[in-house]
């Protein structure tokens, strides 16, 4: 399989890589700067699966040429720091992924744990009284997505950290358009802004490593798979929590 990963000087992006070699698949790698990438990587992956592509990701014609021959594509680019560049992003490769006759249709997108339905309501968290108004981006960038034909997917985790040991984990759980997180029925009733409160006390269960979303997204790329057309969330075993600094609900 032929797989693009756009942002993949990033974190993230890295991982996805890494994760999609070691799955067998094909990588292009699309980043903003070449020397980052050979700064940051060195000779540390296989060359003869991978290509690094330079190219700005909200260059329409950089993009449809990017995406020709390519199976699957993953937006691992963008920030909600730079919304109107984040929305633009997205929008400029799914409309191009959305028209291109030699781009396989399989999409991976990545939002924040916000983008969820808090479990057995109706509505995310994105809209509570609190949550600050960029990560308003992440319901421009899901909407977008549901306009288009693709097969797509959207990965929201909560905040992502390095592995410590550089061990996969067993036990995560996984959970299609609500958050994976528990919220009983009485916390459900709570005030708006309690309930923002209550999410963000919950949040250390949602701090994953990068390497557990790539692997995650690098082994779901199947075409009308069991995640097509749905959000994804995913979160620590049971029990276990996580830390990061300077994390909040919208990542």
């Amino acid at each position: 399989m032929n797989v693009i990963i756009f942002g993949a000087n990033g974190n993230l992006g890295r991982c996805l890589v890494s994760e999609g070699i070691l799955a067998g698949c094909n990588v292009t790698g699309f980043v903003r700067n070449r020397g980052k990438w050979t700064e940051r990587t060195g000779a540390s992956l296989p060359t003869e699966r991978l290509t690094i592509m330079e190219g700005d990701a909200t260059n329409p014609q950089q993009v449809y040429d990017a995406l020709t021959d390519c199976d699957a594509a993953v937006i691992a680019a963008g920030n909600p720091k730079d919304a109107d560049r984040f929305a633009c992003i997205v929008d400029t490769i799914v409309t191009q992924a959305d028209r291109h006759p030699r781009f396989g249709g399989r999409l991976w997108m990545l939002s924040g744990a916000a983008l969820l339905d808090i479990p057995h309501t109706n509505r995310n968290m994105i809209g509570l009284p609190g949550m600050p108004p960029m990560y308003q981006v992440h319901q421009i960038n899901y909407d977008r997505i549901r306009q288009s034909k693709l097969d797509w997917s959207v990965l929201c985790p909560g905040p992502m950290v390095e592995n410590a040991d550089n061990a996969y984990m067993t036990n995560l759980r996984f959970s299609t358009e609500e958050s994976p997180l528990t919220v009983s029925e009485s916390e459900r009733s709570l005030p708006e802004p309690a309930l923002l409160g209550l999410l963000a006390q919950k949040t250390p269960e949602l701090i994953i490593p990068y390497k557990e979303a790539a692997r995650f997204i690098m082994n779901h790329l199947e075409h009308s798979g069991p995640f097509a057309g749905k959000r994804v969330g995913i979160a620590l075993p049971e029990g276990r929590v996580g830390e990061k600094a300077g994390w909040n609900l919208g990542q």
